[in-house]
């Protein structure tokens, strides 16, 4: 089943194999506050969505019915993120929300008396909040998720900061990484083929891998010249997929080729309509035409 909601605040869960709707909710908020991420549990039939006033609402995937609420988590800014803490629980849950981590148990709800001060209240409400990290925090995962040692998260200047568990309980991020200075970091995810790699998409249009170990860019590759990188995931064969506004590139691993300057050359890649472009036609498909749009709308 595939699940999705739009600004009318309706989430629909449908069959991939029909393409039709299954079944269907409008989940009302007194304040219609709009949701800015949905999660799958990947174990438990449980879903997970995060409005732009820093609450998280637990369904049942199956009968789409509310289990739970966690209100203004990140003291009512925006959920950009949301993944799991597998390590901990498969209950345990991480968000992210504008300078600020939390992580928090998905049974547990957080009614509690809002007058008292707001320590008292995370406390009282199992939800665990970072210090503020004077920067907005977009995106994160962990470099294995299987091991949960080291979570890394996207900031709003190209910073990649670095958090251990087990060194301070997430409060605090223990070092950065300098990925593209005055570009934000939109997504990431690790490559899970190397302990100490993570993709990162950014603004400029560019996907970096980054190796966490030394700290260090090891290669990037041009998703495009005009769009934002704004979603990555890897597909059966751990090869990268990116997406933006205009498309989605399949990457091809071809071997790591460095350039005069030090930097690793782009990797030649698959649209996700054809099986043999590569970056060397990136102006062109820049300017493809109306008519080729649609036809690729419709491959």
């Amino acid at each position: 089943f595939m699940y999705s909601i739009g600004a009318d605040n309706v989430l629909k869960k449908s069959d991939t194999k029909t393409g039709k709707v299954v079944k269907k909710v409008t989940l009302s908020e007194k304040n219609n506050a709009k949701f800015t991420k949905i999660l799958k549990s990947v174990s438990h039939p449980f879903l997970l969505l995060g409005d732009e006033d820093g609450n998280v609402i637990v369904l049942d995937s199956e009968t789409l019915l509310l289990k739970n609420t966690i209100k203004k988590i990140h003291s009512g800014d925006a959920i950009n993120d949301i993944f799991h803490f597998a390590k901990r629980s498969v209950y345990k849950f991480i968000s992210l929300g504008q300078t600020t981590l939390a992580y928090w148990d998905s049974r547990e709800s957080n009614e509690t008396d809002l007058s008292i001060p707001d320590d008292d209240v995370n406390s009282k409400r199992k939800v665990f909040l970072s210090d503020d990290q004077e920067d907005e925090i977009l995106c994160g995962a962990f470099v294995d998720p299987e091991d949960g040692e080291t979570l890394i998260c996207g900031m709003g200047e190209g910073l990649l900061t670095v958090w251990r568990p087990k060194k301070n309980n997430l409060a605090d991020q223990l070092t950065r990484i300098k990925v593209c200075k005055g570009e934000s970091i939109d997504c990431i995810i690790s490559t899970l083929q190397d302990d100490n790699c993570v993709w990162c998409g950014c603004s400029n249009g560019n996907v970096y891998r980054v190796d966490v170990k030394i700290g260090k860019v090891v290669e990037i590759r041009k998703h495009s010249k005009l769009d934002e990188v704004s979603f990555m995931d890897l597909d059966y064969e751990y090869r990268l997929v990116s997406g933006g506004m205009g498309k989605v590139k399949i990457w091809e691993f071809t071997g790591d080729n460095l350039e005069e300057d030090g930097e690793f050359s782009h990797e030649s890649t698959s649209d996700s309509h054809s099986t043999g472009s590569s970056d060397e036609d990136e102006s062109e498909s820049e300017s493809e035409s109306e008519s080729e749009s649609e036809s690729e709308s419709e491959s």
